[in-house]
C-alpha cells in the first residue's frame, strides 16, 4: 500500500534541505508518494499558496489526502514585513492550527510531524528586537522547559507544539538544536566563528566579531540537517513514535571553545590557516567549568526511533569551513549575514 506524505515549507531552509535529502529515501522506499508544497516554485508570500489562510490548507489536504503530513515551515510573510513578529505567528502558530484543523476533517486522519526547536537562539538578527536578555532554554530532559521563551521565533515554536498536541490523531514532536545543512544563510554560531577566524586577518580596530566567555563556554549541539531528515522519516516507520516529544541532536554538547577548535582544524585541512593561538585564547578568557547552553538528551530518539547520528561533528565543522571559505569574498558574506544593512542586505 502507498502511503502519501506532505511536506509543507519546500521553500524554506529545512524544507530544502528535506526536498534534496528524500530522494535518495525515497528509492529504497518506493512505497512513499511525496508531495511537496509549493511545489512550482512561487514565492513563500505568493498568495494562492498561504498557508496561514485556512480555506488554502483545506484545499490542499482534500486533494493530496495525506497519511503524514511534514510541517516544515518555519514562517511566513506578512505585508512584506521580513523581519516582524506576524511572520513567525503565522509561520509556527497560525500554520499549525490550520493544519491541525484540516487534517481533523479527514476520514482517516494524518501523522503529523512538526521539527520544531530545541533552543534559544543568540541574541542578535531577526530575533533581536524581542528579546530582553541573553537567556537560553534548556531542555535537559525530555519535554523539560526550564525558562521563558524569550523570542518570537521560540514563542511561536512552542505555541504550535501545544496546538499540536491538542490534535486527536498522531503526532510527533521533534526538538532539534542548531541544524547544519545546504545553503546556510541563517547566520549560526559556527559561520560566527567563521567570521572570527577571518577577522584575525585583519588589524584589531577593524574587527567586530568579539568572542567571551558566554560565547566559549557556553554548550550547544550541532546536529546536521540529514540525519534530522532522517528522523522525520523514522518517526513515520516507527508508529510507537506518535504522541511523543523526541529530542533529536548529536548527543555530544560541544562549548565554544571546543567548536573553535574544531572549525581551525578543519579549515586547516582545508588549506586554510589563521593567525590564532588558541591556548591564548582560552588564558585570556580564563575558561572555567562550561554552562549549559541547549542540553538535549537523546535517549528516546535511539529508543523509539532507533535514531543514531550519522554525520560526525568534525564533518559539520568542515561544512562550514568549505561554504564560508570558498566564497570568492568570504569576509563580505560573512559580514553582511552578521551586519546587515541596507545597500548590503542579508545573503
Amino acid at each position: 500500500m502507498e502511503t502519501t506524505v506532505l511536506v509543507l515549507g519546500k521553500n524554506g531552509y529545512f524544507g530544502s534541505n528535506f526536498f534534496q535529502w528524500h530522494r535518495q529515501w525515497q528509492q529504497e522506499n518506493p512505497n512513499y508518494r511525496f508531495v511537496f508544497h509549493p511545489n512550482d516554485g512561487l514565492e513563500r508570500n505568493y498568495t494562492g499558496w498561504d498557508l496561514a489562510d485556512y480555506p488554502n490548507v483545506v484545499n490542499l489536504f482534500m486533494n493530496a489526502k495525506p497519511d503524514v503530513v511534514l510541517n516544515c515551515v518555519g514562517r511566513v510573510p506578512f505585508q512584506n514585513k521580513r523581519t516582524s513578529l506576524e511572520n513567525f505567528m503565522r509561520g509556527n502558530s497560525m500554520v499549525m492550527a490550520n493544519i491541525v484543523m484540516a487534517a481533523s476533517t479527514l476520514k482517516n486522519r494524518p501523522h503529523i510531524i512538526y521539527p520544531s526547536t530545541a533552543g534559544m537562539y543568540p541574541v542578535g538578527g531577526i530575533q533581536a528586537q524581542y528579546q530582553n536578555a541573553a537567556r537560553e532554554i534548556i531542555y535537559a530532559k525530555e519535554g523539560d522547559l526550564r525558562s521563558d521563551p524569550l523570542n518570537a521565533y521560540v514563542g511561536s515554536k512552542l505555541m504550535a507544539e501545544a496546538l499540536l498536541e491538542g490534535y486527536e490523531g498522531p503526532w510527533t514532536i521533534l526538538r532539534k538544536p542548531t541544524v547544519i545543512g545546504l545553503d546556510e544563510k541563517r547566520g549560526n554560531f559556527l559561520q560566527q566563528l567563521a567570521l572570527y577566524l577571518l577577522e584575525q586577518r585583519l588589524p584589531e580596530g577593524e574587527r567586530k566579531q568579539v568572542l567571551g566567555p558566554q560565547h566559549l563556554q557556553r554548550c550547544s549541539d550541532y546536529v546536521a540537517a540529514t540525519d534530522v531528515c532522517g528522523a522525520m522519516m523514522a518517526s513515520v516507520t516507527h508508529p510507537q513514535a506518535a504522541r511523543h516529544i523526541i529530542n533529536i541532536g548529536s548527543g555530544n554538547p560541544t562549548t565554544g571553545y571546543q567548536a573553535l577548535a574544531g572549525m581551525v582544524a578543519a579549515a586547516a585541512a582545508l588549506g586554510y590557516t589563521f593567525p590564532i593561538d588558541l591556548d591564548a585564547v582560552c588564558a585570556s578568557q580564563r575558561l572555567q567549568e562550561a554552562y549549559p547552553g541547549t542540553v538535549l538528551d537523546i535517549a528516546k530518539a535511539r529508543q523509539l526511533l532507533d535514531y543514531q547520528p550519522q554525520v560526525p561533528l568534525d564533518e559539520i565543522f568542515a561544512t562550514i569551513c568549505r561554504d564560508s571559505f570558498s566564497r570568492p569574498e568570504p569576509l563580505a558574506y560573512l559580514h553582511a549575514m552578521f551586519y546587515p544593512s541596507p545597500s548590503q542586505p542579508k545573503p
